[in-house]
């Protein structure tokens, strides 16, 4: 009921079309697929003036004694600032605002982005296509923390009746990636080997092979489902590529003790629901209705022009009548 009758993927796409401005295919040839476009403008308009206020975060250090520690404080804004800088953080605020008024709610992981890349050195190339070989291997491109959106439908919430992120009971996300991305990231890893490439769908009555074909997306050939597990009142942390475990049971999760995802919502549904309104629902019956008297209006002008006429008196009218 939250979600006006609809799941939440149905939800999430709707809102996701409204603020695009999709336009559907016409069903049939006399059809006016007219889209005003209004929604759309009101979103961006909101969102500039969020932009522009320029909001940022203002820190406090104290001591145990709750005495001020403004140096501390001063040098942890300017930690972040220049984490910002890196991470190139402007951008991704703009997109969090976005996304928070498209959908109602945005979901922020906080990473140790660590990046690899293949290295190919002792090239002996000289021309000559025969003979050319070099040494390939995978070293470090970078290292820094990072912020990334998470798109709802790939964010799976616990339980759905606890509004604050930090009750959930556990989450995880999915991702897919392309084989080579992820071989980048999990290549060096022990059970990399046992990750299947390509997708083999098993006889279900075969108990040994129960989860060989488990997956949450209808992934393609060559892709790898990247599933990433927490539970921070057991502590505990996992990862699943293409259904296969490849971290320890019963890992700990590898920051503090608490998630590393963050949830925010616009407007509130009520304290026993975990997401949010967005703008675009709460405006998109009165921009449906605008569009409806907007699509009437072209088809009274064609109509205008070209009326329906219908000739029964047996003979050949000229254009003129």
């Amino acid at each position: 009921e939250e979600f006006d009758g609809m799941d939440y993927a149905t939800w999430y796409v709707t809102n996701e079309r409204l603020a695009n401005t999709f336009i559907a295919p016409k069903r049939n040839r006399e059809d006016t697929n007219y889209q005003s476009g209004t929604v759309r403008q009101k979103l961006f308009a909101l969102l500039s003036a969020l932009v522009n206020l320029d909001l940022r975060g203002d820190i406090s250090a104290f001591d145990a004694e709750g005495m001020t520690v403004q140096a501390l404080g001063d040098a942890m804004e300017d930690i972040i600032l220049k984490t910002n800088e890196l991470d190139n953080d402007d951008e991704k605020k703009y997109l969090r605002q976005y996304e928070l008024l498209k959908h109602g709610t945005v979901f922020v992981e906080e990473i140790w982005d660590e990046r690899f890349k293949k290295s190919k050195v002792g090239t002996n190339f000289t021309g000559k296509v025969t003979g050319a070989k070099w040494n390939t291997r995978i070293k470090k491109a970078f290292a820094r923390p990072s912020r990334n959106i998470i798109p709802g439908l790939n964010v799976y919430l616990g339980d759905i009746t606890k509004y604050d992120t930090v009750e959930q009971p556990f989450i995880f996300t999915a991702d897919v990636k392309p084989w080579h991305e992820a071989e980048l990231i999990f290549g060096e890893w022990e059970r990399w080997k046992n990750v299947p490439k390509n997708i083999t769908h098993f006889d279900p009555a075969d108990r040994t092979n129960a989860y060989s074909n488990w997956r949450l997306f209808e992934t393609r050939n060559n892709f790898v489902e990247i599933i990433r597990y927490q539970d921070k009142w057991n502590n505990e942390f996992a990862i699943l590529l293409n259904g296969v475990l490849v971290t320890p049971v019963g890992l700990p999760l590898p920051w503090f003790d608490d998630y590393n995802i963050a949830q925010q919502n616009l407007e509130p549904i009520h304290t026993k629901f975990a997401y949010g309104k967005s703008l675009v629902s709460r405006i998109r019956n009165k921009v449906a209705l605008l569009d409806e008297f907007e699509r009437l209006g072209v088809l009274k002008t064609q109509k205008s022009f070209m009326p329906p006429s219908i000739n029964n008196s047996g003979r050949i009218l000229s254009r003129r009548v």
